[in-house]
């Protein structure tokens, strides 16, 4: 299965911009509770990649709404820190 979505989100998480944005905006708990539902996603790709059970129609719409999920957490994310960064600068 495709890791790469969300992947790509929990380390867009982990970005130190990020780690400033939730220490200023008081956001850590929502953030915290987003890396930690992203991380299930990652083990279920993991799993559903392990025993090869992509032949099932259910597994395969649960994995692309999984990967859109990501997507959306990680887009979420970087308009935030954008929003964030620019009022510091503004």
């Amino acid at each position: 299965m495709d890791l790469s979505a969300v992947s790509s989100a929990l380390q867009t998480i982990s970005r130190p911009l990020i780690q400033e944005v939730i220490s200023l905006w008081g956001v850590k708990d929502e953030v915290e509770s987003l890396e930690r539902e992203l991380k299930w996603m990652q083990s279920f790709l993991k799993d559903a990649d392990a025993v090869k059970v992509a032949d099932f129609e259910v597994i395969r719409t649960y994995v692309a709404e999984v990967k859109e999920l990501a997507y959306d957490a990680e887009d979420v994310i970087e308009t935030f820190a954008l929003k964030v960064s620019s009022k510091r600068k503004g």
